[in-house]
C-alpha cells in the first residue's frame, strides 16, 4: 500500500488527481451496492440459489417446469437465467452470502469502469467524471443480487468493444462478444440488448458509409458479427425458441398486480414519493439533458447515430418500466460525454486563451469539488445516511433466516399459504420438503386460471373459505409488507380469527398456524395476542434500527394494539423525522376516528408526511380527508386537487372533491 502511495505522490498532480477521482467514483458505486441481503424481503436470490443447486444435482427439468409449486407443478415455463443460479450457488458454497455481496459489487464496479473507459474514448476525463455521478445515482436502485447484474456487465462490455472498434476498425477482438453472448442468453433475459446494440452500431456504419457499402470492410465485419451473435443466442437449452420466447409476466387473469419494478416510470412517479426511487426521480431530468446534448451535437454537424439509437431504445425501456431506467443510465454516461465533449473543450480552450490563470484555478476547483463530493457521499453511505433504506454491509440482514429457523425448530409443516413475494424465500429454505402456493414469477410460472383463483383469496372471505377447504392450509407464511392492496386487511382478519394463531413475527415475516390439536403445543408456547404483543415484540420496538422499530409498530397495529403502535411511531419520528411514511401511517391510524381532536392530529401528521417528501396522490388525498374532518374545506379542496394533479385517476380524491362541493365553493369556480 505504501508503494502505491509513493507512486501516486511522484506522479504529475493532474494525473494523481485523476487516479484519485476514478478510485473514488468506483468506490462510491461499490458503497451503494454494498448493502445487506434481505433474503425474506421479496428477494429473488433464494430461488436462484435453489435453481443452481437443483441443476448441479443433475435435474435439468427445473429449467422447463414450475416444480417449486404444489398448485401448478407442471405449468410449462422457461428459466432464462438458470446459469446465473448455478454461478450464485457455486459461489455461495465457497464464500457464503458475504462472498455473494462482494462478487456483486465487483461485477457492478467492473461494469462502471468499462463504461467510464468507453466514454473516455470520445470525451475529456473530467466531463466523464462529472456525469458519472448522475449515472451512479440513476443506477443505485438496481444493485440487488440478481441475474440482472450480469446484463449490466455484458452491456458495458458491448459498449466498450464497439467504442474500441470505432477507434480501431482493424481490430478483430470484437468477435469476443460471440462467446459472451452464449453466456448472456443463459444468464438473463436482457440478452437481446446485445443484439440491439450490435444492430444499432451496424446501422450507424451503414448510414455513414452508404455510398460505398460494397467496399466497407467494417460494415461486412459487423454483418458477420450480427449473424454470429444471433447464432450464439441459440446455444441454450431451448434453442432458437429462447430468442423469441414470450414471457407472460403480466398474464395475471382478471386481477392485475402492482409490480413496482415493471410499472411505467411516469405512473410510478405519480403514485410514489420522490425518495421511493432515486433512479426514477432522476429519469426525466436526465432525458432532457441528454436530448439537449444530442441537439447540440447534430447542430455541430456531428453524427452520433449509434448513441442516439441506443438512447432512444433505453429511454423507451425506462418509460415502459422503472427497471429500464438503469438501462438508460448505462447508455447515458458515454452518450452525453461524447455529445458535450466538443463544446466543453472549445469552452475550455477559449477560457485558457483569455484567462489562463483563472482557467487553471477553475480546473483545480472543479477537480477538488468532485473529490470532496465523492468523499462526503461515501462517508454518508457508510453511515446509512444516503439511500437509508438499504443497510450498509456485506452479509445477510437481521432476521433474514429467523423465520425459517423457527419453522424447522418447531417441526411445522404445510400445506403453506403464502404471498408471491415470500415465495422465493420459501423455495430456498424448504424445497423439496415443502412447496409454495405461489411465487413472484407471476404469470410466467402460473396460469391465468390460477391467478383468477388466487387473487380473491385475500380480498374475499368466501374465496378464502373455498381455498381453505380445497388446499387444507396448515400454515400462513406471509411477507407482511407484500404490495398487494388486500394483504394487511387479510392478515388482520386472520390474526383476529380464532381458527388461526399468530405464532411468529419479525420485520419481514408473520407465521400463523391453524388452530388444531396438532399445533396446540406451538400455539400455547408462542402465540402473539393483543395482551402479550408489547412484551413479545419489544425486541423490535426497543431496537436502535428504525426499520425494526417501524416493523414493531406495524405488527402491534396488526394485533389491534394501536396505542402501543402509536407510541413506537412517535419514538421513530422523534429520532428520525425524515421518515415520511411513518407520519403517513400515524395519520391513517387516527383519521377515521370521528372526533375533532383526532382530525387535527391527522392533519398535522399528514402535513408532516408531505413536508418530508411524501408528495403522492395518497398523501394529499388523506390530507384532504383530515381537513374535511376538521371543517377546513378550502384546504381540503386544494389538497384533493393536488392529489388529482399527481394522479388524475385517484378515486379517493375524486370522491373527496364531490364531498367538498356540498360544503364549499372554490374561489376560482365559475
Amino acid at each position: 500500500m505504501r508503494k502505491v502511495f509513493m507512486m501516486v505522490k511522484k506522479m504529475h498532480p493532474s494525473m494523481a488527481a485523476k487516479i484519485i477521482v476514478v478510485v473514488l467514483i468506483l468506490a462510491f458505486y461499490g458503497a451503494l451496492a454494498a448493502h445487506r441481503i434481505r433474503l425474506a424481503a421479496a428477494d429473488d436470490l433464494g430461488r436462484h440459489l435453489k435453481t443452481g443447486e437443483t441443476v448441479m444435482s443433475g435435474d435439468f427439468g427445473i429449467i422447463f417446469r414450475n416444480f417449486y409449486s404444489y398448485t401448478e407443478p407442471d405449468f410449462p415455463t422457461y428459466n432464462h437465467h438458470w446459469l446465473s443460479g448455478v454461478a450464485f450457488y457455486l459461489l455461495h458454497q465457497v464464500a457464503g452470502f458475504g462472498g455473494l455481496v462482494i462478487f456483486k459489487i465487483t461485477v457492478l464496479v467492473a461494469a462502471l469502469a468499462l463504461l467510464f473507459r468507453a466514454a473516455m474514448k470520445k470525451a475529456d476525463f473530467w466531463l466523464v467524471a462529472f456525469f458519472s455521478l448522475l449515472a451512479i445515482f440513476a443506477l443505485s436502485d438496481r444493485t440487488d443480487m440478481r441475474p440482472e447484474i450480469f446484463s449490466y456487465f455484458f452491456i458495458a462490455i458491448y459498449i466498450y468493444f464497439l467504442a474500441d472498434l470505432n477507434e480501431h476498425p482493424e481490430h478483430r477482438r470484437i468477435f469476443w462478444l460471440v462467446p459472451l453472448q452464449i453466456l448472456w442468453i443463459n444468464m438473463h433475459i436482457f440478452f437481446s440488448i446485445g443484439l440491439m446494440l450490435a444492430a444499432g452500431f451496424l446501422a450507424e456504419k451503414i448510414i455513414l458509409n452508404w455510398r460505398d457499402l460494397k467496399n466497407s470492410a467494417l460494415v461486412k465485419r459487423l454483418v458477420l458479427l450480427f449473424i454470429a451473435l444471433v447464432a450464439a443466442s441459440s446455444v441454450n437449452p431451448l434453442g432458437f425458441r429462447a430468442v423469441v420466447y414470450d414471457y407472460q409476466l403480466h398474464n395475471l387473469g382478471n386481477y392485475p398486480i402492482r409490480i413496482a419494478e415493471n410499472e411505467p416510470t411516469l405512473h410510478f412517479l405519480n403514485s410514489s414519493a420522490p425518495w421511493a426511487s432515486v433512479s426514477a426521480s432522476l429519469f426525466l431530468p436526465m432525458i432532457l439533458l441528454l436530448a439537449a446534448s444530442f441537439a447540440l451535437a447534430f447542430y455541430r454537424k456531428e453524427r452520433p447515430i449509434f448513441y442516439l439509437l441506443a438512447s432512444i431504445g433505453s429511454a423507451g425501456a425506462g418509460f415502459f418500466m422503472t427497471r429500464g431506467v438503469s438501462l438508460f443510465a448505462l447508455v447515458f454516461l458515454p452518450a452525453i460525454s461524447a455529445n458535450l465533449n466538443g463544446p466543453f473543450l472549445a469552452l475550455k480552450e477559449r477560457l485558457n486563451q483569455k484567462m489562463p490563470d483563472v482557467t487553471e484555478a477553475l480546473g483545480k476547483f472543479f477537480g477538488a469539488g468532485i473529490i470532496i463530493a465523492l468523499v462526503l457521499f461515501i462517508a454518508a453511505r457508510a453511515r446509512n445516511n444516503l439511500l437509508y433504506y438499504r443497510g450498509f454491509g456485506v452479509r445477510l440482514s437481521n432476521y433474514s433466516e429467523a423465520s425459517a429457523e423457527f419453522f424447522r425448530a418447531n417441526d411445522l409443516h404445510g400445506p403453506i399459504f403464502n404471498d408471491t413475494d415470500i415465495g422465493s424465500y420459501l423455495i430456498y429454505e424448504f424445497f423439496p420438503s415443502e412447496r409454495v402456493f405461489t411465487d413472484n414469477r407471476f404469470g410466467d410460472a402460473y396460469s391465468k386460471d390460477f391467478f383468477n383463483r388466487y387473487m380473491p383469496i385475500t380480498a374475499d372471505e368466501d374465496a378464502w373459505a373455498r381455498a381453505l377447504k380445497n388446499y387444507k392450509f396448515n400454515v400462513i407464511y406471509y411477507y407482511h409488507y407484500d404490495a398487494g392492496g388486500s394483504t394487511r386487511p387479510f392478515l388482520w382478519r386472520r390474526t383476529h380469527d380464532p381458527a388461526w394463531a399468530l405464532v411468529y413475527a419479525d420485520p419481514y415475516v408473520v407465521i400463523l398456524l391453524k388452530n388444531t390439536p396438532e399445533n396446540k403445543k406451538v400455539i400455547d408456547t408462542f402465540r402473539i395476542t393483543g395482551e402479550n404483543a408489547g412484551e413479545r415484540l419489544n425486541y423490535l420496538s426497543d431496537s436502535e434500527d428504525p426499520d425494526e422499530q417501524i416493523a414493531a409498530g406495524d405488527l402491534l397495529n396488526l394485533v389491534g394494539r394501536d396505542d402501543l403502535a402509536m407510541e413506537v411511531f412517535k419514538k421513530v419520528v422523534r429520532l428520525w423525522p425524515e421518515r415520511s411514511q411513518v407520519w403517513l401511517i400515524m395519520g391513517e391510524m387516527v383519521v377515521d376516528k370521528n372526533d375533532w381532536v383526532n382530525g387535527i392530529a391527522a392533519s398535522l401528521f399528514f402535513e408532516k408526511a408531505v413536508a418530508h417528501g411524501a408528495k403522492t396522490a395518497e398523501a394529499y388525498s388523506y390530507l384532504s380527508l383530515a381537513y374535511v374532518k376538521t371543517g377546513q374545506f378550502e384546504k381540503a379542496d386544494i389538497a384533493a386537487r393536488k392529489a388529482l394533479a399527481i394522479d388524475p385517476n385517484y378515486q379517493s380524491a375524486k370522491d373527496r372533491l364531490e364531498e367538498i362541493e356540498k360544503y364549499f365553493i372554490p374561489a376560482d369556480a365559475p
